[in-house]
């Protein structure tokens, strides 16, 4: 009896656990519609960073995720609160009226206290909606989200494989689930992202294409090398035309916004792209991120014959020493070379530096404002250096200086567009003292503050307290010019927007304070 009672304990059935699976890149391509009964609501929400000036363009991240859920036959609706403007409703009304099965929310690092925030307090009013959440934050800082445990499911890199095992199988969980997607994915076979699910699709004039995904280079302070997709990957052209078709039934007076990371990799596919591009439509063009070694002469010529009006460059520094750590895989020559073949070609120019990278100091800043004095952009962004987790330059700083404030915590007074934020870093030879004062040296040296009446008792304040009156002299007239070239772009593209799209769509533009230019 014994050995019987033995025998019928070890053969008692155990019942497995069920396993999140996913799919293969392929099966995308043949999505089988699920049945009536088991179709999904799933509201998808991007949160806005409080005091951050809206997006011109929708998350195309989550548009694309809602074209798998909705080739499934479940039903999306996408509240971008960083694109939408005027008043919003709050997350509670979606959930009330739309009455979602689960709810999914994207994070980056800026907008991270933002996006908690929501999940904690549809925890509260809604305690029994799963919730799932994804975007960079949630693959770099995995371990501040579990530790939290508001989300049920937690995104590592992408997410197009793993969703819709998730979303069908969705409950709530005492520990978060981590979703790590290990098949590869071919970006060919993602179906065209779903940008009618967008709260006020209608209003969309600015559409984002992702022609190409990752970046194959290392730059020192860019989160993008601890990404799941930074191997760089394309998409055929012709399916990129089909999707831009397909968008300008939105509206025939969408502009194509190319947000690629990096989509001169291979410049000859990108040169083919833009022939079939100005073959098949005659949509502006906007290409977000460009590097100075992948811009040539032919390539800015058919840029110009789509319609493409302004190129972006990225100098990050313009000290040797300084630049070299950066470690771009480009050189300062061919960053100036390009950027004064942009101008020449006729294209507005924007130019982008970064106050405070390792190596950098009061007197080596001077070479960035001389730098961007000499080649006269158009429109320039000033940014000081964030040590994100896992980067290069995090590394250095924790070693060669001190750490003031987490990159995760918002910076809680309200700034002035001219205004410095506190630094995140100092070292024993660029104190935060010395980086507020070089971010203001950049803004007046190269005239970049605009010309306000209303401000000019602040900044006068401003350039008194960090040792600028001369400096600020020097800015009166720059910044006046500055104001005069900008109205006049307005008043450019304000006439183009009239004789296309009409009075309404310009009143439009102007009570959303949506820029014309």
């Amino acid at each position: 009896m014994k050995s019987r009672s033995k025998l019928v304990y070890s053969c008692k059935k155990v019942t497995p656990k069920r396993r999140m699976t996913q799919m293969q890149s392929k099966e995308l391509q043949n999505i089988r519609k699920v049945g009536e009964h088991e179709r999904k609501r799933v509201l998808l929400i991007n949160p806005k960073k409080i005091g951050s000036s809206n997006v011109t363009f929708p998350h195309n991240g989550l548009a694309i995720l809602s074209g798998i859920l909705k080739k499934r036959g479940h039903e999306t609706l996408i509240v971008d609160y960083a694109f939408l403007r005027g008043k919003i409703p709050s997350v509670f009304n979606f959930i009330e009226k739309f009455k979602p099965d689960l709810v999914g929310v994207s994070m980056y690092a800026f907008n991270a206290r933002e996006g908690m925030e929501i999940i904690s307090e549809i925890n509260k009013s809604s305690p029994n909606l799963p919730i799932l959440t994804g975007g960079p934050f949630a693959t770099l800082y995995t371990d501040e989200l579990k530790k939290n445990k508001s989300a049920d499911y937690i995104f590592i890199g992408e997410a197009e494989l793993t969703l819709l095992n998730v979303v069908e199988n969705a409950k709530k969980e005492r520990v978060p689930k981590i979703i790590n997607s290990n098949s590869p994915l071919d970006l060919n076979d993602i179906p065209i992202p779903e940008f009618k699910s967008f709260y006020q699709w209608e209003i969309i004039r600015n559409y984002p294409i992702m022609t190409s995904r990752g970046c194959p280079f290392k730059c020192s302070f860019c989160v993008g090398i601890n990404l799941a997709h930074k191997r760089w990957r394309h998409r055929e052209i012709e399916g990129c035309i089909k999707e831009i078709k397909s968008a300008l039934e939105i509206s025939p007076h969408l502009r194509i916004s190319i947000f690629d990371d990096c989509p001169t990799v291979w410049k000859e596919r990108f040169k083919q792209f833009l022939r079939a591009y100005k073959k098949e439509t005659n949509a502006n063009l906007n290409v977000i991120n460009t590097r100075a070694d992948g811009i040539d002469r032919e390539l800015l010529i058919l840029l110009k014959e789509c319609n493409c009006r302004e190129i972006g460059i990225g100098v990050e520094h313009a000290h040797p020493e300084v630049f070299k750590h950066v470690n771009k895989g480009e050189t300062l020559k061919e960053i100036e070379d390009a950027c004064n073949l942009v101008k020449d070609c006729g294209f507005g120019l924007t130019i982008s530096f970064v106050v405070g990278l390792p190596y950098d100091n009061l007197e080596r800043i001077k070479e960035s404002i001389k730098f961007a004095n000499r080649v006269k952009p158009n429109h320039m962004t000033i940014n000081p250096i964030v040590p994100f987790r896992g980067t290069p330059v995090r590394a250095w700083f924790e070693k060669n200086g001190t750490i003031l404030r987490n990159e995760l915590e918002p910076y809680e007074k309200s700034l002035d567009a001219f205004e410095c934020e506190e630094p995140y870093v100092e070292t024993p030879d660029f104190n935060r003292y010395e980086r507020r004062k070089a971010f203001y040296m950049f803004m007046f040296r190269t005239g970049y503050i605009l010309f306000k009446w209303n401000k000019l008792r602040k900044v006068w304040s401003i350039a008194k307290q960090y040792g600028l009156k001369e400096d600020f002299m020097l800015w009166i007239p720059k910044g006046i010019k500055r104001n005069f070239i900008l109205k006049k772009m307005e008043a450019i593209y304000a006439i183009e927007i009239l004789r296309k799209e009409g009075v309404r769509e310009l009143i439009r533009r102007h009570k959303q304070r949506i820029k014309l230019y």
